[in-house]
């Protein structure tokens, strides 16, 4: 149902009206732009910056290639891979987020990132996100006040994909 691909400087409007949207902006721990010329240099950033082992990814669906939401992961470490997602509010609930970051999973495992480990801060609040990363087998790295923080290390997902 869904395709994983980069982003396109092209893609500014669309992906604006996702993260202008006051519900998808609720649990972003990163600032999001608001207007046309900040999506862009956001973008910008995604398409043209010279990272190494960062991934930027655009979440789209397969039918018609709209786009309903991203995949962000930046290296922490060599092995460690900071990833926050999110998903359009009027695509909630459909089960876009898993599957977007087990087809995330699955890329990482064939591009050999099998060594890796994500590590995903979720607010304690967001039941959705909290549901997501157990089901791509997340497990419980540590509390913190307002959130939680789960691991999820690839070559253990290889055979649940």
């Amino acid at each position: 149902r869904l395709i994983l691909t980069p982003f396109k400087e092209e893609d500014a409007e669309e992906y604006l009206k996702i993260i202008s949207n006051a519900e998808v902006k609720k649990y972003v721990p990163y600032g999001s732009a608001e207007t046309l010329d900040g999506t862009k240099e956001l973008l910008n950033v995604y398409v043209e910056g010279d990272f190494n082992h960062d991934f930027y990814v655009c979440v789209r669906l397969k039918n018609n290639r709209k786009i309903i939401g991203s995949i962000i992961a930046v290296s922490m470490t060599r092995t460690v891979l900071d990833v926050s997602y999110l998903i359009d509010s009027h695509e909630r609930n459909k089960g876009y987020c898993t599957e977007a970051l087990q087809g995330f999973i699955q890329y990482l495992s064939e591009n050999n990132f099998c060594s890796c480990r994500l590590s995903l801060t979720i607010e304690k609040e967001n039941q959705a996100s909290l549901n997501v990363v157990q089901k791509v087998n997340g497990k419980k790295y540590r509390s913190l006040s307002s959130s939680e923080v789960y691991r999820i290390k690839i070559d253990d997902l290889l055979e649940l994909l």
